[in-house]
């Protein structure tokens, strides 16, 4: 589901809120999930704000050398396949994941 809200000055921010397949679904049911949310993704204006929430059921991880510009520094745990698929969106559309830019507690 998408929302697209006006803020000052002429300028927009887009909504997502998605809830992705879990770590134990299939490939295709991940394949088909990613490939709708780049194609939501792609269809936003650029000049557009994006907000993508929900539960993504990915784990990121803390290799912010290899994202760079798409995790912070405050990343925890290790990634998972999952996180894999949300990195890769995310780089691609130029998202950053923000709770790896706070510290959070381990576990």
């Amino acid at each position: 589901m998408t929302l697209r809200i006006q803020l000052i000055n002429s300028q927009h921010a887009t909504i997502i809120s998605a809830y992705a397949p879990t770590l134990n679904a299939e490939d295709e049911v991940k394949e088909a999930f990613y490939s709708q949310l780049n194609h939501v993704l792609s269809t936003i204006p650029r000049a557009d704000k994006i907000i993508l929430l929900g539960d993504l059921n990915a784990s990121v991880g803390k290799e912010r050398d290899l994202w760079v510009g798409t995790i912070g520094k405050a990343g925890v745990g290790n990634v998972n396949a999952n996180g894999t698929l949300l990195l890769t969106t995310c780089a691609e559309h130029n998202l950053v994941i923000t709770n790896t830019l706070f510290c959070q507690r381990d576990g």
